[in-house]
């Protein structure tokens, strides 16, 4: 499971990785990663929202979801 979590995550363009590994493994808040990134909250937060959906379908376990 962690090899093919690696796997899709390495497959996302390196802004949604960056966003998804500050977040899930960093456990930095969306202003952290925002500071970190040099961009805003709520772009921090769309695009983490996009990289979990991406992984979602690359990892079989559901499709996307509109919020």
């Amino acid at each position: 499971v962690l090899s093919a979590w690696r796997g899709a995550c390495a497959s996302r363009p390196p802004r949604q990785r960056a966003v998804l590994l500050l977040k899930e493994l960093g456990g930095l808040t969306h202003d952290e990663i925002a500071r970190t990134l040099g961009t805003t909250a709520n772009v921090s937060c769309v695009t983490l929202w996009r990289a979990r959906q991406k992984l979602k379908v690359a990892l079989d376990v559901g499709p996307p979801t509109r919020p």
